[in-house]
């Protein structure tokens, strides 16, 4: 049963979380480039390392599952007097036997086709709900989703406060919105942590916000699991029921949460390479046909070799022979 528990966990988290709403801005907060400067931003990869589960159960099976999933995971901020835009947008295509995987943001402000009309990819969802962005988002990328899900950012800081705050080192310090971030290692609390993901008054803009969603996601995921406590599962199952909304079924989450707590889960994020353009007064993320090519590759890239689990590697360390005259240290 504690198994059983820890699986459910682990769907919320690894597959429901993939994802920091970075919304909540007045209409006034953008960082518009210079009219005369048209940027080509290039793709950065950010990676994780296989997260811990703090399981204390000597062996723990690999599952056997589908050769591939892929979700299209939402963040929004909904308000009762307007339509929410989906100001996240992330396709996760994951590989449950491999134990990876990848993460491809595209960014709001995208510009493509929505029902015969020129729009941010963000507006499909307040136009036409989930179903509409998911037909939009598969319409860009030419892959067909399996599962959708969304949050709010009010259950973004819930979730960060349940699991203690979430660790970050940023490369240089800023100020935003009333809070200061200095440069290196901190733990940030939910309102923190929402705050840092928001700020992109940087040369960086909308791309750096993207790596520091980013690098939240994996480092909350992370926590959690490394430190996950049967007595707070009520908790995070208040969070699902009243932040997540989602396509997949109870069956949908065992299988997939079995299957991430067995065999690992290793994440990689990127982002889809795009330029920077203004048409009729609205600047827009152009993203070429090569650039696009390039980066669903990056995504649907299946590993050749499976990840070891956290499980795996904790009994291949225990198996490592002692060197000739090692001695047990206090």
């Amino acid at each position: 049963m504690k198994s059983f528990f820890k699986w459910l966990f682990a769907i919320l988290v690894v597959v429901l979380l993939i994802f920091v709403p970075y919304s909540f801005f007045v209409k006034n907060d953008l960082l518009v480039p210079d009219e005369k400067n048209i940027q080509m931003v290039q793709p950065e990869t950010v990676k994780a390392n296989n997260v811990k589960t703090g399981s204390d159960e000597k062996t723990v099976e690999r599952v056997e599952a589908e050769e591939r999933i892929r979700f299209l995971l939402l963040g929004t901020d909904e308000r009762e007097d307007e339509p929410a835009r989906s100001d996240t947008i992330v396709v996760a295509t994951y590989y449950p036997n491999e134990g990876k995987m990848n993460m491809l943001s595209i960014p709001r402000d995208t510009k493509v086709m929505i029902q015969g009309k020129e729009e941010k990819i963000n507006a499909a969802h307040a136009i036409g709900g989930m179903e509409l962005i998911e037909e939009t988002v598969e319409e860009f990328t030419g892959l067909e989703i399996d599962h959708v899900a969304k949050v709010n950012f009010n259950g973004f800081k819930e979730l960060i406060d349940e699991a203690g705050g979430v660790t970050v080192n940023p490369k240089k310090g800023f100020s935003y919105a009333g809070y200061t971030f200095k440069e290196g290692e901190q733990t940030l609390t939910g309102d923190e942590a929402l705050i840092y993901v928001r700020f992109r008054k940087d040369e960086e803009g909308d791309f750096g916000r993207i790596k520091r969603q980013q690098e939240v996601i994996q480092n909350t995921i992370s926590s959690i699991l490394s430190d996950f406590k049967l007595m707070s599962l009520p908790s995070y199952l208040n969070f699902y029921r009243e932040h997540i909304e989602s396509d997949m079924s109870f069956g949908d989450m065992y299988h997939i949460a079995k299957t991430a707590y067995s065999n690992g889960v290793t994440l990689e994020g990127q982002t889809i390479k795009t330029t920077s353009i203004k048409d009729n007064g609205i600047w827009y993320e152009i993203s070429d046909d090569s650039s696009k090519e390039e980066s669903i590759a990056w995504l649907e890239n299946r590993p050749e070799e499976v990840i070891l689990s956290p499980h795996e590697l904790k009994e291949l360390q225990q198996k490592e022979p002692r060197v000739s005259g090692q001695l047990d240290m206090p």
